[in-house]
């Protein structure tokens, strides 16, 4: 066998698998605007009333509000945190440098359950069980790493000699950062805080887990999956499908622009 025939072979097996992941989602986005009293596929007729519906839901809004929020705040603090953590890492060297940069990411491996147990454990000594700053600082445990592999990656392709270069003609390190670096770093960071904000705005354990009285979007739906099953949940999901395919797209254009 030739190469071109193993080619084909990885590219029909990468078809399948996409099919398999994505085709169920978008089942969803049909069953929306169902008519149909329940969940159907395909669709008797074609009809906005679950949309309609959903506007008139107000425990959906106060958790679409209140999960923005938490998502907007974990995305700057985790910037503020992030951007200093990756400068250290990539222009410093230090004793232990590995571990420490293991212990950064391992949030992204560790099962968010762990995660939850021991936070809820922490919160509830310090009484920060349902507080927005309570969900931030959870969230910003599980997303400022993304910010950081992706602002790294930006920074070793950096010439350093521009920094320099802005220094020897009178810049100092705020100037150089602001009018160099951060120009050229923008679309590695925009990429980690929009992967960043569809994290947090999606994460459904940590917030079952610390949510507390106020409920967030993921939270509210998973309340509604066990108690009734309604075409509402239906067109939620598809604006969150939508939200996300948009997020990642733009991710993926501000990636390209670092890699040109």
């Amino acid at each position: 066998m030739n190469t071109k025939y193993y080619r084909y072979l990885l590219y029909m097996f990468c078809t399948l698998v996409f099919l398999f992941l994505a085709v169920p989602i978008f089942i969803v986005i049909p069953i929306s605007f169902s008519s149909a009293s329940y969940l159907q596929f395909p669709p008797p007729n074609l009809s906005l009333k679950w949309y309609v519906e959903l506007s008139k839901d107000i425990t959906y809004f106060y958790g679409i509000i209140y999960s923005l929020q938490v998502a907007i705040l974990t995305v700057l603090f985790s910037i503020l945190l992030g951007v200093p953590a990756s400068f250290a890492l990539v222009r410093s060297e230090f004793k232990g440098k590995n571990i420490i940069t293991s212990f950064i990411i391992s949030p992204m491996i560790i099962s968010h359950i762990i995660i939850s147990i021991a936070l809820y454990k922490m919160y509830a000594d310090m009484r920060l069980v349902g507080s927005i700053w309570g969900m931030t600082l959870a969230h910003i445990v599980i997303v400022t790493p993304f910010i950081i592999l992706n602002t790294s990656s930006v920074l070793r392709g950096l010439d350093i000699n521009l920094e320099r270069a802005a220094q020897i003609l009178g810049a100092n390190r705020l100037t150089t950062f602001l009018t160099i670096i951060l120009p050229l770093i923008r679309p590695g960071l925009l990429a980690g805080a929009l992967l960043s904000f569809i994290i947090s705005f999606d994460e459904l354990v940590i917030a079952m887990f610390l949510c507390g009285t106020k409920r967030t979007l993921p939270v509210r739906i998973w309340e509604d999956i066990r108690l009734e099953l309604t075409p509402t949940l239906a067109a939620i999901s598809s604006i969150l499908i939508c939200l996300s395919i948009t997020a990642f797209f733009l991710a993926s254009f501000f990636r390209k622009k670092v890699e040109t």
